[in-house]
């Protein structure tokens, strides 16, 4: 799950204390290999737990991940450039610092798409 391109790390803050960092990993940027890897520093802890693979939509570019703490409830946004539905980005949610998270969310647009969210769906 882990590969040899790893960067643009999210990081956040839990309600507990603990960090967490989430990166994509990937061969090369423009391959639909990209993922998401997570690695967590426990509360006290001065070693990172071992990265491990989080997150991967099959054949799709997962990346760009961001970490928000919303009055302590987790949130992971991320975009996945080439998944054909033409979403420009995807959550999830946690409530118990990061040990589970809810489904998939996509935005609902109202009206025409916006235009970036056009040229990528046309350009893949």
């Amino acid at each position: 799950g882990i590969l040899k391109h790893n960067h643009s790390p999210a990081l956040v803050a839990c309600p507990n204390g603990d960090l967490i960092a989430i990166y994509f990993t990937s061969v090369a940027e423009t391959d639909p290999d990209l993922a998401l890897i997570a690695t967590r520093l426990r509360f006290g802890a001065d070693q990172w737990d071992q990265p491990d693979l989080f997150l991967d939509f099959p054949d799709v570019n997962d990346a760009g991940p961001l970490l928000w703490n919303d009055n302590d409830t987790l949130k992971l946004f991320w975009g996945s450039v080439v998944l054909k539905t033409g979403f420009a980005f995807q959550w999830i949610n946690s409530t118990d610092n990061g040990a589970t998270w809810s489904k998939v969310h996509f935005p609902i647009f109202v009206g025409e798409r916006p235009f970036y969210i056009r040229i990528f769906r046309t350009a893949y």
